[in-house]
């Protein structure tokens, strides 16, 4: 098959999907600049503007989503020139508007979350965007069972158009016992062995939740003890925003017990931190099944969790995972240390989720599913 992918060029998750399918057929890549490293086998194409559009779409209207608007004409035509047998988007506003416009092609899109949950419900532009895509695809595939009935509500979506199932992990790299890879990560970041690590691998943004954890900081090393050191993973979140929980960790004078990783992780090295830390936290405003939290389960890394519908298809409070009663930082404290009170029980839940995440999010099935997809979307053109 040719495949055309329209999505995030630097999105660990979307390099991982077409990287894998590269291996299989002929794959393209469909993006905005910048690209910040290639990717094996897939061919890189950035569909550019014209001056005039790119006038009109950046100093005429000057909105903050207008550029998904104005670039789909232009990936139309290069997509078209392409010539793919199936186009699949990743994320509804950034990427699906283009996707729907490739209608000429079977189409598929996958959402990621914020961009159906939250931006259309701050700006009209960004409704209409995720509104005109999701109804212009031919097929929509979410890892979060239910959604299909908040696709139906929300946007009049019929439930038969969406597919629900795992996406899927790459369970060679994401797996537990990397005793050796754990070590070496934590020596790289001046962390000793004896320490007891808290990570937080969501994107440094304040959606995401990373202020709370940071306001939680002091009273986690007061409740647990001075050997605790809470990481964050910048990813591809905001320096400044960093900066600013730098300086306000500092002043409280617990900036020893923490942590601020600037670089941009591998898969290989986002395992190595998911074997080093006891526990993660992902607690963004609205999330869906993220592979984030599968990866750190199947490392054996026990997740506290923000208490969102799509958390709870997979993960049980204190079965093999814990909740937040409330998204504040005395919350945050206090499920954590819950998670922490039992060291047997938190082997048992590490146990447990090793064995789900390896039944039911094996990326090779995920993606076998995802494949039988494409040859549905495209058969039914026929």
């Amino acid at each position: 098959m040719r495949i055309a992918y329209l999505g995030d060029p630097n999105n660990i998750h979307t390099r991982r999907w077409v990287s894998y399918f590269a291996q299989k057929h002929t794959c393209a890549l469909f993006c905005d600049p910048p690209v910040l490293r290639p990717i094996q086998g897939v061919e890189i194409i950035c569909p550019p503007m014209s001056a005039l559009r790119k006038a009109v779409a950046f100093k005429l209207i000057r909105h903050r989503y207008s550029n998904n608007y104005f670039k789909a004409a232009p990936y139309k035509e290069f997509v078209t020139h392409w010539k793919p047998d199936v186009v699949h988007g990743f994320e509804a506003l950034a990427f699906g508007f283009a996707t729907a416009a490739c209608h000429r092609f079977p189409t598929i899109l996958t959402p990621w979350g914020n961009d159906i949950f939250d931006w259309p419900r701050e700006s009209a532009v960004a409704r209409y965007l995720v509104k005109r895509a999701l109804r212009g695809v031919d097929l929509i595939s979410t890892n979060a069972p239910g959604l299909e009935d908040f696709l139906e509500r929300e946007y009049k979506i019929d439930p038969r158009k969406v597919e629900c199932f795992s996406w899927g992990i790459d369970l060679e790299i994401f797996r537990p016992e990397q005793v050796d890879e754990a070590r070496l990560m934590a020596k790289r970041y001046n962390i000793s062995e004896n320490a007891r690590v808290i990570l937080s691998p969501r994107r440094m943004k304040p959606y995401w939740g990373i202020g709370q954890i940071a306001e939680a900081v002091p009273e986690l090393v007061r409740r647990l003890g001075p050997d605790t050191v809470v990481v964050f993973l910048r990813a591809f979140g905001d320096p400044a925003y960093e900066a600013q929980l730098r300086d306000q960790i500092a002043a409280t004078g617990f900036g020893e017990n923490v942590r601020f990783v600037q670089e941009k992780m591998s898969p290989v090295e986002m395992a190595a931190w998911f074997n080093r830390a006891s526990i993660f936290i992902s607690i963004p405003q609205t999330d869906l099944l993220s592979l984030t939290v599968l990866e750190g389960m199947a490392c054996g890394c026990v997740p506290i969790l923000a208490d969102l519908p799509s958390y709870r298809a997979r993960v049980a409070d204190e079965e093999n995972g814990f909740y937040l009663g409330e998204n504040t930082a005395e919350a945050l404290t206090a499920a954590v240390e819950r998670a922490l009170s039992d060291r047997e029980r938190l082997k048992a839940i590490a146990a447990r989720n090793i064995q789900l995440t390896q039944e039911q999010d094996d990326q090779h099935k995920a993606s076998t599913r995802m494949e039988s997809l494409y040859r549905q979307v495209i058969s039914k053109r026929k």
